[in-house]
């Protein structure tokens, strides 16, 4: 009996410490290029705030989403009718009518078109850059959810690295160079949605806006977006600050904050909408998305990048680590760029590393998509 107790603890310790290999795994999506599509581009999210990458090294863009951006607002949105007619569905399905069911649930069993989910703002950042780009590398780091663009112009080399905070509930864009006073960049917002303000100060560049209250869902209808009274959508605020090393960044007009000759940059962008719950109508919400942005501004600025970074890697990975996996490859293909990964696994599947990279980034966008106490994913992911 103690001969098989001791060979159950060693084969037990084998496994552990197998297992403990495969979760320091360095899974990435990377690439030679920047993005030139929506679908090119790389996904971060913390489940209430996400965020597209393109990549581009002098006109980065950041197409931002919060999970609570809808159009319009509580309403009835049951169908009356569906109770009376779920029998002739039942029946209809019972005799393998299925034409007559699906009609019948049209017509009965759907609820009226309800509302359309929203895109809350794009960040840009514009560098000066007069030499030529080589050596661009991008990429999308599922081990530790963050992104990085590294590229070379003239004979400096600079690299962002961006994530999106769980517990902090902020993105934080880091740009650094490998030679002082080489960063010099402007950075905006806009959004496709109705502004009410926008506001450069010092270094904090604040937009806000306010949602419609109708979207049409078909091209046919006459009534295409439709926006109420100053309350009646849902409100929202946006809000970057910049936190420089040795250089400076000003305001310019109300629209763009200039950074100029830096050393390293720090980007902390907070976002929040009025939303309370379901049945709470915006112009009803007790919530104030500015309080709630500037609460988060002020703790993230206080606790740094360093702190930022190792609570948000180490929340992350308290999820992503749960699950290893290992398909016995016997090829490794990581050093090649993952959009030529996938043509070259079109003619020879042997490449398994990229069938567990693909399982675990479907792992990876249901973390980044929601969270609890939060809303749950949607088509969109956030």
């Amino acid at each position: 009996m103690g001969r098989y107790f001791k060979i159950f603890i060693c084969s037990l310790a084998i496994i552990c410490c197998y297992a403990d290999e495969l979760t320091g795994k360095d899974y990435r999506l990377w690439y030679n290029s920047p993005a030139k599509v929506w679908e090119e581009a790389l996904p971060l999210g913390n489940g209430h705030l996400g965020a597209m990458l393109f990549g581009n090294p002098t006109d980065e863009l950041y197409q931002l989403n919060d999970e609570a951006l809808w159009s319009g607002g509580p309403s009835e949105w049951n169908n009356p009718l569906t109770k009376e007619h779920l029998g002739e569905v039942r029946q209809a399905i019972g005799n393998r009518d299925y034409k007559k069911a699906g009609d019948l649930w049209k017509k009965y069993g759907q609820g009226p078109y309800t509302a359309r989910y929203l895109p809350l703002a794009n960040m840009r950042l514009k560098f000066d850059c007069e030499d030529d780009v080589s050596e661009f590398y991008r990429d999308l780091d599922i081990s530790e959810a963050t992104a990085s663009v590294k590229y070379k112009s003239g004979d400096v080399v600079y690299t962002r690295k961006s994530f999106i905070s769980n517990p902090d509930s902020v993105m934080v864009v880091r740009l650094t160079a490998d030679k002082c006073h080489s960063l010099s960049f402007r950075i905006l917002l806009d959004t496709q949605l109705r502004t009410t303000s926008t506001t450069a100060r010092n270094a904090s560049l604040t937009l806000s806006g306010d949602a419609p209250v109708y979207v049409a869902n078909r091209a046919y209808d006459p009534r295409q977006i439709v926006y109420g009274a100053k309350g009646e959508g849902l409100t929202f605020e946006v809000e970057v600050r910049a936190v420089v090393n040795g250089g400076s960044v000003k305001a310019v007009g109300d629209s763009c904050l200039v950074v100029t000759n830096a050393d390293d940059v720090t980007l902390l962008l907070a976002a929040a909408t009025n939303y309370e719950a379901a049945d709470v109508a915006p112009s009803l919400s007790r919530l104030s998305p500015s309080k709630i942005v500037d609460r988060r501004l002020a703790v993230a600025e206080k606790k740094g990048y360093g702190n930022l970074f190792v609570n948000h890697v180490a929340d992350y990975q308290n999820l992503f680590n749960r699950v290893a996996l290992s398909l016995g490859s016997r090829i490794d293909r990581s050093d090649c760029p993952t959009d030529r990964r996938l043509r070259m696994f079109a003619s020879d599947d042997s490449d398994q590393g990229l069938v567990e990279l693909y399982y675990q980034y479907g792992r990876y966008l249901s973390i980044a998509s929601s969270r609890p106490g939060g809303l749950p994913s949607n088509l969109q992911g956030i």
